[in-house]
């Protein structure tokens, strides 16, 4: 089952791969994650930081955040050069599907997290970033000023606190008590980097014809994990939440 347009035959298998790492490392992270989400705020206890502070699993967070965020904008390009007459259509298809998906992990969150729920997470600011994308794809220098532009506003401004949603959105910090924040700002320059590499630095007929992982049963099983990381992403915040307060009673 799929929860998105996505054509599964014909896809590269090392970029599925490499999607399957990262949805598994951001699990990891995601599970220390709601570990320190739901500790009492009222207890102090001196010395204590937080479990997603721990180097290896902050580094396991920012790769899953690097590899999904880079991925997507290599997608793009990969869309665009496999079929540029239905290109636009497509994307605004998937965008609206992952606006969609996004809203239901707005509701989920709100009713496990109350307060701290997912108020901009991945799946919003990919469903944002995309038409961006896709938008200015016909002219990918000019897409790349533009992200390096919107970066260097986000380094002017990201210490200028926001009472905002939209301040957060776009990237100034955030006095808002949330979880999951993907600032547009912050991520669209590494999105556009890697629509950038896919249509004007790789050759598109070696990303589609060409596989450097070795297809044993190890890495068909974390390819498998890439091809539904929307899936695996859409119902891993409740499945991780239910095993802490059922099974492992955290």
């Amino acid at each position: 089952m799929t929860l998105y347009p996505k054509n599964m035959d014909n896809r590269n298998f090392d970029i599925d791969f490499v999607r399957g790492i990262a949805i598994i490392l951001m699990v990891i992270y995601h599970w220390y994650s709601l570990i320190d989400l739901q500790k009492d705020p009222n207890v102090r206890c001196t010395g204590c930081k937080r479990l997603t502070s721990r180097p290896l699993i902050d580094i396991a967070g920012h790769t899953a955040r690097f590899i999904f965020i880079f991925l997507m904008g290599l997608s793009i390009s990969i869309s665009k050069q496999k079929d540029p007459v239905k290109f636009e259509e497509r994307q605004m298809k998937r965008s609206i599907y992952l606006a969609f998906y996004a809203i239901v992990i707005n509701i989920t969150t709100f009713v496990i997290f109350k307060d701290k729920y997912v108020r901009f997470g991945i799946l919003h600011y990919m469903s944002f970033g995309m038409l961006i994308i896709t938008y200015l794809s016909f002219n990918p220098q000019l897409l790349l000023m533009f992200g390096i532009l919107i970066y260097l506003t986000y380094l002017s401004i990201r210490k200028k606190q926001s009472n905002t949603l939209a301040g957060t959105i776009f990237g100034y910090k955030s006095n808002i008590n949330t979880i999951d924040l993907f600032p547009i700002s912050k991520w669209l320059l590494l999105s556009i980097l890697g629509y950038y590499v896919g249509s004007e630095i790789i050759d598109y007929k070696s990303i589609t014809n060409t596989n450097y992982i070795s297809q044993n049963w190890f890495s068909k099983i974390i390819n498998n994990i890439g091809k539904y990381s929307l899936e695996i992403y859409m119902f891993h915040w409740v499945i991780i939440y239910i095993i802490q307060k059922c099974v492992v009673k955290l």
